[in-house]
């Protein structure tokens, strides 16, 4: 592995120092790569043993902010922030987040006693990630990561309940994602939407408004419509208010989800007549 630490002048450390031997091992840094390197630490607290940083300010706040203060987000001294720590680990921030789903994989696969090319065969790894700003500028991360068995091709469509010419759609997307010179479009993951693999809305930078705008006149429009019926009280605008009913909508899957959740565990199930029949027919 490319000894990724030996080829950069400063290393961002981004994980506590007790794991920083298997850090560097998932970068490809050999002993004594850190040698005459500029290190930057953000994981470990400083020693304070004074009240004061050198320039005479607190080292700490433990006053209560309201949501405005314009000091929210502000270093308690500009001097001592650090500023190019700060600004390498949002530069950082996506490469380390590649190292980690690639060390991920590899714990997977070493739980497993499999290699990467096994384990692709057996679970697919896949997230959600948004990158969000602190008030400091600083980037941090939300992410659902998610484990599913591969999706195996569904033979018992009949259980689906659908209209012969969707059913057929469906499993010809099963059929072609067999071949290999298809094997980019991934139709047998795109099965549900006929191999459609687009977003169900797009649109260009500058055209009409955006989706979000949309929705925040509909929640305000929404907020209005409420208070002057008189259902919700005149509160200030930084007061939630949070009104939620529940009903009972049945348990168990339906037979469309019982079948999709046998293909995807892989479970047997009844051939389908129209798989079944352009088998025959090849």
């Amino acid at each position: 592995m490319t000894d990724f630490a030996s080829q950069v002048d400063v290393v961002v450390v981004a994980v506590a120092w007790d794991g920083l031997e298997a850090a560097l091992t998932l970068v490809g840094a050999g002993e004594g790569s850190l040698a005459g390197k500029t290190v930057i630490d953000c994981t470990n607290p400083v020693e304070r043993t004074a009240e004061t940083c050198p320039h005479g300010r607190p080292l700490s706040c433990t006053v209560r902010h309201g949501a405005d203060e314009k000091v929210l987000g502000e270093p308690l001294c500009p001097d001592c922030y650090d500023y190019t720590g700060s600004v390498l680990f949002n530069a950082a921030a996506s490469l380390l987040w590649a190292r980690f789903a690639d060390a991920l994989r590899r714990r997977l696969a070493n739980a497993g006693g499999l290699t990467l090319r096994e384990l692709r065969e057996h679970l697919v790894v896949s997230f959600a990630k948004v990158a969000e700003y602190q008030r400091r500028g600083v980037v941090h991360l939300h992410a659902v990561i998610r484990l599913d068995g591969r999706i195996q091709p569904l033979e018992n469509l009949g259980a689906l309940g659908l209209r012969e010419h969707p059913r057929r759609l469906i499993a010809e997307c099963f059929r072609l994602g067999t071949l290999s010179y298809l094997a980019k479009l991934r139709l047998t993951h795109w099965a549900h939407m006929l191999g459609y693999r687009g977003h169900f809305s797009t649109r260009s930078r500058r055209y009409s408004t955006t989706i979000g705008k949309l929705r925040a006149l509909r929640v305000d429009h929404a907020r209005q419509h409420e208070i002057t019926t008189g259902r919700l009280p005149i509160l200030p605008e930084d007061v939630p208010v949070k009104i939620t009913h529940w009903r009972y909508a049945g348990r168990g899957l339906s037979a469309g989800d019982a079948a999709l959740a046998a293909a995807l565990a892989g479970m047997p199930s009844a051939v389908d007549e129209g798989v079944s029949a352009w088998r025959s027919s090849c």
